[in-house]
């Protein structure tokens, strides 16, 4: 009887599991690709900054922020509708600070989560979570067709 109550419980918990799905996996974007292509602003909550990025469809990024010019190399994943995980790596940077008087060394790297609005513009997160985000985004130059 204890071998029996046993398998039940082990396919009843298998059933369980095997209705609940997986999340859909990161799919990559080819940077040609990238809904991000052009020329964006984007405000900082906590500073009282804006810098100006863009995006080519080449994967590099170019952020004008205070003094700082910095060259990136990114990465896309999107992750879901409207939502997006950015991968970078900082190729070049002239040493100066960004608007919000920080340096950033060559080789430094960051992930982000980009969550765009209905209004076509992004926001930054830290993680996933919506109280996470610290930054809005808005295009300033159209995205090249």
């Amino acid at each position: 009887m204890k071998v029996l109550a046993a398998v039940l419980a082990a396919l009843v918990s298998t059933a369980a599991f095997a209705q609940e799905a997986p999340p859909p996996a990161p799919v990559k974007i080819a940077p040609k690709e990238s809904p991000l292509i052009g020329k964006w602003n984007t405000t900082y909550t906590q500073e009282a900054c804006v810098e100006s990025n863009e995006y080519t469809e080449k994967g590099l990024k170019i952020t004008y922020s205070g003094e700082a010019v910095t060259e990136d190399f990114y990465t896309l994943f999107k992750l879901g509708d409207g939502l997006y995980k950015l991968s970078g790596y900082v190729g070049k940077d002239n040493g100066k600070p960004d608007c919000a008087g920080q340096l950033v060394p060559v080789g430094s790297t960051s992930t982000i989560f980009i969550k765009f609005n209905p209004d076509g513009s992004y926001r930054s997160c830290s993680t996933l979570d919506d109280a996470s985000c610290y930054a809005q985004a808005s295009r300033i130059a159209p995205q090249p067709k």
